[in-house]
Parts: structure tokens; sequence; C-alpha cells
């Protein structure tokens, strides 16, 4: 407690660096039609399926194939 407290007491240019900085800002994420799944029926973003042999849309879960997901820890294989 005497530490966290103790913190507060030191001056904030030793305890942080400022500086300006340059940062490339990316585009907004593509927006996708929605299609439903022929298997579950779930709406579903058509680029995150795949067409079977009768050409109807099928969610990559459904269908058993890989695709990375992104969470706070970094892109993962969803396998």
């Amino acid at each position: 407690m005497d530490r966290a407290f103790g913190t507060l007491t030191i001056p904030f240019d030793k305890l942080f660096n400022l500086k300006n900085v340059n940062s490339k800002i990316p585009e907004y994420a593509k927006i996708f039609d929605s299609v439903n799944c022929s298997v579950c029926g779930e709406s579903t973003m058509i680029n995150k399926t795949k067409k079977n042999t009768n050409q109807e849309h099928i969610c990559f879960t459904c269908g058993g194939y890989e695709y990375g997901i992104l969470d706070g820890n970094g892109i993962f294989c969803k396998c």
C-alpha cells in the first residue's frame, strides 16, 4: 500500500516519457453481404462461407474448415 501511494508522489516526468509519434490509422474493415448457412441456417458474412457442390453456402464451422480468430492474444487457427 505504501508503494502504491508512494507512486503518487513521483513527478510525472519521472514516470512517463512524452513524445509525438506519427501513426497510420488502418482503413475500416470491409462490409460484406450476409447469407444463411445451408446447414445451420445462421446468418454469416459471405466471405466466411464456402460453397458446396450444390452451390449452397456453408459456414466454416459447419463445413469443418480452418479459419483464424482474432482475440486479445492475437490470431489463432480454429481447426
